[in-house]
């Protein structure tokens, strides 16, 4: 019986067990109390079971279950009216709307490249157009700022975009999470204004106009500005009001200073479509150096230009080119092509050129035309290609002129001269009723600049003015030596030259004696041996130096702008040449002022084959300079001086002529 009553109560826990709702109370309390202390303690392990696993429900909640990437936001704040070049304030914020904390934040910020950004509220690090803060730690339901200062740079209605990167590691987590976030901004002013005037066409192969307004509507002031005009390739700048930078691929850049708040400027650009097409783009853009050091584009206009192409084509060359440089008294010859593009048949041409500048208009030959002052006509009466020029057809008249030798220099304006030649075709007018007796149907301007000419003199003295007493036998004497003092003169006429270097060539028997005055009238000495092997290998240890830094990529234009910095004279031992460096001349140096002049001494040792003649002294003189004006580099040469002695009065034809010493003696 007690078995039985054992397995009985061994069945009702567990029937409880599987399904408490089966027992009843009565059931429970009739069990025996061994029985009863049994159920109690399962009740019991159920209920710590439970507990726990609410317990670690609610831990993982509370350190994972809690946090939501979608909670952590990048947000912006900015004015919504920016005005180009203000400056401006972004407010760049992280939010954290979790309930953990996240952990290593760190913030990454791309700016565009319209942005200048001055200063920020979180000393923050910066690599070109990259902003970086390191934030660390944002707290559950909060977030973190930075405040950025700058200037917006561009056109009204330019648009820039701000992107950020945020990475970041959430609490009881070990892996990193990121979120991205980005808004645009948008120009809403700009006060720096840049508009080209109104113009839709413009001929082919003809001088037009081309005029470019800049305004500063802003309450600041600029240094320096640039204005890059891209024409294209097919477009020839004539002239400009400004005078450009550079010219390179079909783009023309000029630098202007001081453009101060509220001015108004132009830049009048005049050039000549050459072009194939029946369309051009012309297109300007203006760059600001701002406080960062850099040029920044503030404003931009373009226009699209239709092409009108001329009846007759016209083109000119002189001396078989169109970039000549002339120098003064040159002979020039032009030659004026022109043809027949129009389609049809054209009767009664006539060509007309127009000469203005320093041109000899005496010196005018031409065949088959009329010349009148500075003005010469070919008719259809002389040249059969103007009196009926088919379509496709072509001819072609040339003329011959001089520059002048001597230019009107009154005052420091005259300097840059230019020779232009103006060309006109046009036909006559046979319809009843016209006003005009001609119609121009091409017109062609061919200008050519004057190069600066470099004067230099050499006089020769035995009896100068006492500041250099020479002596010696007089007449000069085989085997003996006699001193003369040389005087080099220069003067520079028409351009601006800087790098100005003349050097005179001893003849052979000829030394220098380490006597001279420079050109500030002070009478100063090198010992010749000691100038031959300090001044001279001084100059070669320098340029030799220059030459083994930049001898892979220095170009010629590069080695011209190592430009000297004083005024010295010294002897080149290795060249035998007493050189004179000058850094500087002005336009018309010498003419509008008084005249730069050395002096040095030199003296000879003739030789028996030197008996019966004059004995050179100076072989040769060189000049050279770079022209600032044609922006190239210019040299001449002119004749040495021998013991004739042309300025020295006082000296005779006999006593220039080399004798013997015995001849002398007896």
């Amino acid at each position: 019986m007690k078995n039985f009553f054992k397995k009985e109560n061994e069945q009702k826990v567990e029937e409880y067990l599987t399904n408490k709702d089966t027992l009843t109370k009565d059931d429970y309390f009739s069990a025996a109390p061994e029985n009863r202390k049994k159920k109690i303690g399962a009740v019991l392990i159920l209920g710590l079971f439970f507990i726990a696993i609410i317990f670690a429900y609610l831990s993982f909640s509370k350190g994972h279950g809690s946090f939501n990437d979608s909670k952590i936001g990048i947000s912006y704040e900015i004015s919504e009216g920016i005005t180009s070049g203000e400056e401006t304030s972004l407010i760049v914020s992280c939010s954290n709307n979790n309930d953990v904390d996240i952990n290593e934040t760190k913030l990454e910020i791309s700016l565009p490249d319209s942005f200048i950004m001055t200063s920020n509220d979180k000393g923050l690090e910066k690599s070109g157009k990259m902003v970086y803060w390191n934030i660390g730690r944002i707290s559950a339901g909060n977030s973190e700022k930075i405040r950025i200062f700058g200037r917006f740079i561009g056109q009204t209605g330019d648009k820039a975009t701000i992107s950020s990167n945020m990475t970041y590691v959430p609490l009881n987590f070990n892996s990193k999470f990121q979120t991205a976030g980005s808004t645009e901004i948008y120009i809403s002013f700009s006060p720096i204004k840049l508009t080209m005037e109104e113009k839709s066409s413009v001929p082919n192969q003809s001088e037009e106009d081309f005029v470019f307004e800049y305004e500063n509507e802003s309450d600041r002031s600029f240094s320096k500005i640039e204005i890059n005009i891209d024409t294209g390739e097919s477009f020839v700048l004539v002239s400009s009001s400004l005078d450009p930078i550079k010219i390179e691929s079909g783009i023309i850049s000029f630098e202007d200073t001081e453009f101060v708040a509220g001015e108004k400027r132009e830049l009048l650009v005049r050039g000549i479509f050459d072009s194939e097409q029946d369309q051009e783009k012309m297109k300007a853009e203006l760059y600001i150096l701002e406080e960062n050091g850099e040029m920044i584009k503030y404003a931009e206009t373009e226009r699209e230009l239709k092409i009108e192409k001329s009846d007759i084509m016209i083109t000119q060359t002189v001396n078989g080119g169109e970039g000549l440089i002339a120098g003064k008294n040159e002979e020039l010859e032009y030659r004026i092509s022109f043809k027949n593009q129009s389609g049809k048949e054209i009767k009664g041409l006539i060509l007309e050129t127009y000469l203005n500048g320093n041109f000899d208009e005496s010196s005018i030959e031409t065949e088959n035309g009329t010349v009148n002052g500075n003005k010469i006509v070919w008719s259809a009466m002389k040249i059969n290609g103007l009196a009926v020029l088919k379509d496709g057809e072509e001819g072609s008249v040339s003329f011959k002129v001089k520059v002048k030798d001597y230019f009107d220099i009154t005052s420091a304006e005259n300097k840059n001269f230019i020779l232009e030649s103006s060309t006109s075709v046009s036909v006559i007018n046979y319809e009843e009723g016209s006003n005009n007796i001609k119609t121009v149907l091409a017109s062609n301007n061919l200008e050519t600049k004057v190069k600066a000419f470099l004067y230099v003199e050499a006089k020769g003295f035995f009896n100068d003015d006492g500041r250099i007493e020479n002596e010696g036998a007089l007449p000069p004497q085989a085997g003996k030596k006699t001193s003369y003092t040389v005087h080099l003169i220069a003067k520079n006429f028409f351009n601006d030259t800087k790098n100005i270097k003349i050097a005179a060539k001893l003849a052979d028997n000829v030394d220098f004696t380490g006597k001279y005055i420079n050109s500030d009238n002070r009478l100063l000495y090198q010992d010749p041996k000691e100038a031959d092997k300090n001044t001279a290998d001084t100059v070669n240890e320098e340029n030799n130096s220059a030459n083994i830094i930049n001898e892979e990529n220095e170009t010629e234009e590069e080695k011209q702008q190592q430009d000297m910095t004083e005024e010295k004279i010294y002897y080149d031992a290795e060249n035998r040449e007493i050189v004179w460096e000058i850094p500087r001349m002005k336009a018309n140096d010498g003419i509008l002022n008084s005249t730069k002049e050395i002096i040095f001494q030199i003296e000879i040792e003739p030789q028996e084959e030197n008996i019966g003649n004059a004995m050179t002294m100076i072989s040769r003189i060189t000049a050279s300079a770079f022209d600032e004006f044609i922006e190239q580099e210019i040299k001449y040469q002119i004749d040495g001086i021998d013991t004739l002695l042309e300025d020295d009065y006082s000296i005779g034809e006999g006593e220039a002529i080399v004798t013997s010493s015995t001849a002398s003696n007896s």
